[in-house]
């Protein structure tokens, strides 16, 4: 007994900050790169325009199929989540992310029949659904305890973040060339490239997939609840309510705030940097939550995150469109919608546990999706019904004050590293007898 206990202890205070455990965060930060993240929502403005002429969608129609899209993703997500629980990331990710690439070169052929666009779309919205940060997220929690809110930060950020600067400037030069469907067709081979490097490099610590070779599905040496267990819980609607009120509104600002500075007048200059900014912001945001989450031991350090954002949608409700302070808003909410992601993952281990993370986590990230696709439609609805984009503004900084509320109540963890019920350490314990 003893010297399983040693052993025991002997595991788990290996080195985090292995080759491999380094490999598999670099093939995570591919996954979000060639993810929904980087591939969907960065383009959209460029696509918009050509694709609704195409098609005769108008400027409202391409937001509204694009919500379709994001209902797709968020209803498939939480059986993504399920099925990753089951039978591992690999086998999971990686046919969605070649059939995602297909998926987009497929689009290359829809020109001429609405029909077809919208049905490949909704494709390319389901795959998403799949192919979401769930598998990737877990990935890093079952490599990493003390440096898991940082790692994971550092993945998304220089995933997404990449990601968002890259496919822009690609997809921009290959409209310029052949239109609409030649971006398309270049984003799946963007996709593709990125599929043998996860192949390679996107592994499960190899004590948890001999287990789930063992049982023949997720070791039950992980703790935690269920989806039910947790949906319960007043901790889980408390995470849910300040995660879906943040990503509508956040996203919604993205969308609307450049329109509201060229309603008025406004030079792009400002509207660039405001988006600009607001990635900027998204980046610090993720790393920043990050290290924090790993040094402070409570839910509680994301809600300064919440109150910075709703500041700055404060100042635009205060400041005329063409004010040079605007781009600051944008900063302002850039940093919550990048501590967004962090936070998610990192407080449903926490609360929840390992055990069944990747449905818990795709519940939550579906309806994170959902949520941000709707917030565009209802800004713009609200819009249109009230002339002036003001009224929105002041909604959305009431909504971030209610996600910041909701994450200062939060309670303290169930799942901490190092006592004796944090979920990694069970899973390490297991298997190591004497």
């Amino acid at each position: 007994m003893t010297g399983s206990v040693e052993l025991k202890a002997q595991e788990l205070n290996k080195p985090e900050l292995t080759p491999r455990s380094m490999a598999a965060t670099v093939g995570a930060t591919i996954g979000f790169m060639v993810g929904p993240g980087s591939i969907i929502a960065p383009p959209i403005g460029l696509f918009m325009i050509p694709v609704a002429t195409e098609f005769g969608f108008g400027r409202a129609g391409f937001p509204l199929l694009m919500l379709m899209v994001s209902i797709f993703a968020g209803t498939v997500s939480p059986l993504a989540g399920r099925a990753i629980d089951r039978f591992g990331v690999r086998r999971v990710i990686i046919p969605a992310v070649i059939l995602s690439g297909l998926a987009q070169l497929t689009l290359w052929g829809t020109a001429g029949s609405a029909f077809a666009f919208i049905a490949v779309m909704a494709l390319i919205g389901a795959l998403a659904g799949i192919q979401n940060p769930v598998a990737y997220t877990r990935v890093l929690s079952l490599w990493f305890r003390h440096r898991r809110g940082f790692m994971i930060a550092i993945a998304a950020a220089l995933g997404t973040g990449g990601g968002g600067i890259i496919v822009p400037q690609l997809v921009e030069r290959l409209i310029g060339i052949g239109g609409w469907r030649l971006g398309y067709a270049g984003l799946g081979v963007f996709i593709l490239l990125g599929v043998p490097l996860l192949i390679w490099l996107l592994r499960e610590p190899a004590t948890h997939i001999a287990k789930r070779v063992a049982v023949g599905q997720a070791p039950s040496s992980l703790t935690g609840c269920s989806l039910k267990q947790a949906m319960a819980t007043p901790t889980f609607w408390m995470i849910m309510l300040a995660l879906v009120a943040a990503s509508a509104s956040l996203v919604a600002l993205s969308v609307h705030v450049p329109a509201w500075i060229a309603d008025a007048g406004g030079s792009s200059g400002v509207a660039a940097s405001f988006l600009s900014l607001l990635a900027l912001g998204s980046i610090a945001g993720q790393l920043g939550s990050g290290y924090l989450l790993d040094r402070i031991p409570s839910a509680k350090i994301g809600a300064p995150f919440f109150v910075i954002a709703a500041c700055g949608a404060g100042i635009l409700t205060a400041l005329p469109p063409t004010s040079p302070w605007i781009p600051f808003a944008g900063l302002m909410a850039g940093m919550s919608l990048g501590a967004e992601l962090g936070l998610a993952s990192y407080v449903v281990s926490r609360y929840f546990g390992l055990r069944c993370y990747g449905q818990i986590y795709g519940f939550v990230y579906g309806a994170m999706v959902i949520a941000s696709g709707a917030g565009p439609v209802i800004m713009g609805v609200a819009f249109e019904i009230n002339k002036d984009y003001l009224p929105a503004f002041g909604v959305t900084s009431i909504a971030l004050l209610i996600s910041f509320l909701m994450f200062a109540l939060l309670p303290s963890y169930k799942y901490n590293v190092g006592n004796s019920h944090d979920e990694q350490s069970n899973d390490l314990s297991e298997g190591v007898k004497v």
